[in-house]
């Protein structure tokens, strides 16, 4: 597992330069707003790419791609 996760991986993890957000690279169909967006309070929304691209990736989503473990393959349906 390398020190920090891909940031373009779901999963991947970035905070605010002020320190007082975190964005979760969320597991949702193509969307502009792909990220979900929290404070210390709660959920404030999605934003997108272009939003948070300049806040640094401080971490990751245990059992995820950007955790550095594989998820499970959906079986395929017959």
């Amino acid at each position: 597992m390398t020190s920090q996760p891909a940031a373009d991986l779901i999963g991947a993890v970035r905070r605010s330069p002020n320190g007082t957000c975190l964005a979760v690279l969320w597991p949702s169909p193509p969307h502009p707003a792909r990220w979900m967006v929290t404070d210390r309070w709660g959920s404030t929304g999605y934003e997108t790419d272009e939003a948070i691209k300049d806040w640094p990736v401080v971490g990751a989503v245990p059992f995820s791609p950007a955790a550095g473990m594989e998820l499970a393959e959906q079986e395929a349906t017959r």
